[in-house]
């Protein structure tokens, strides 16, 4: 968030904050502009940025929202609100392979992705992961799955595969 906050100031000026122009060129045009996110605390008393790593508090409308304008490439109402080569990248719909893997993840841009089997037919699952077990998951057939959890739970493979029955898994 730091690094963003930076790059914003650089290229627009100080005093512009990267998460203004994300809510006023992302967040108003789709519906989503009461979306909460938590802020640094500045000892000056100056605006802080987003805490990325926690303290986003959206409603499931909301994170619906944002779901959709991804799974829809970065597109809402025949406008591009966001880079679509980079959300193709995040959500592993590109050959790059992305920054890092750990175990049978793989991470680009804030979003991991694995492979899970359903019926014997494995698939790529994309997937936003909250603090506490909080996901946002995009399985084949353009379906998003929100699971909204305060376990820690960090085990999707069950819940996937239940959803993935109700849904054209397999090509």
């Amino acid at each position: 968030s730091y690094a963003m906050q930076k790059l914003v100031e650089k290229k627009e000026g100080k005093g512009i904050y990267y998460w203004d122009l994300v809510h006023e060129n992302v967040l108003k045009p789709i519906k989503a502009e009461s979306f909460v996110l938590q802020h640094t605390e500045e000892p000056d008393g100056t605006k802080g940025i987003p805490i990325i790593g926690w303290g986003a508090y959206p409603t499931v409308d909301e994170t619906a929202k944002i779901a959709t304008l991804l799974l829809n490439e970065g597109r809402y109402e025949n406008q591009q609100l966001l880079n679509k080569r980079k959300v193709q990248e995040a959500l592993f719909l590109t050959d790059w392979e992305g920054y890092d893997s750990y175990e049978n993840r793989r991470y680009n841009h804030s979003f991991w992705s694995r492979n899970i089997s359903v019926d014997g037919c494995a698939k790529r699952v994309s997937y936003m992961v909250g603090h506490g077990g909080n996901y946002v998951m995009f399985l084949p057939d353009n379906a998003i799955l929100i699971w909204y959890i305060d376990k820690m739970d960090y085990a999707i493979d069950p819940v996937v595969r239940a959803v993935g029955k109700t849904i054209e898994w397999c090509d």
